[in-house]
């Protein structure tokens, strides 16, 4: 699964995407690799973990797919 989510860190200071994580995000731990994470409701009202260097969690996680749900096939 490929992350879409821009690269805002070159522009922008590290200190300045915490304070924003820690605005619309609840902070927590991976329960897989132990790096802060913070839950972001995305547009669809799912929660997705980001980082500080403003990534998807799941995009860089050594231990991400123990997490991923099972593929549902459909006929």
């Amino acid at each position: 699964m490929a992350d879409h989510s821009p690269d805002i860190t070159k522009k922008v200071d590290p200190a300045d995407i915490v304070r924003l994580l820690n605005v619309v995000g609840d902070v927590g731990t991976c329960k897989g690799c132990g790096e802060t994470i913070w839950w972001v409701k995305t547009k669809a009202g799912k929660s997705a973990p980001y980082t500080e260097k403003a990534l998807n969690h799941f995009a860089d996680c050594p231990k991400a797919d123990r997490f991923r749900k099972p593929e549902t096939k459909t006929e």
